[in-house]
């Protein structure tokens, strides 16, 4: 992993406030997979809005802030 993926690992360790290990995070090359990965992980409520959809715009977030991609070219399935 290069030091912007451990980064943004960081970032999101932090945001949701779950542990991610080494060998998941290498495993994790789309926005889709991070966001399937915490949706494992995250207890939702019903009634709650999609938790995959909440999930994505919540790491979405954190590339924007972390990295200064540009928020049109981040999608579900982008590297």
């Amino acid at each position: 992993m290069g030091l912007d993926t451990v980064e943004l690992v960081i970032a999101i360790k932090d945001a949701f406030e779950v542990r991610i290990g080494n060998d998941d995070a290498a495993k994790m090359t789309t926005p889709n997979e991070v966001t399937d990965y915490l949706m494992g992980r995250i207890r939702t409520v019903d009634g709650d809005p999609c938790p995959s959809q909440v999930g994505f715009y919540r790491i979405r977030a954190v590339r924007i802030t972390q990295f200064g991609i540009p928020r049109q070219k981040i999608h579900p399935n982008s590297s």
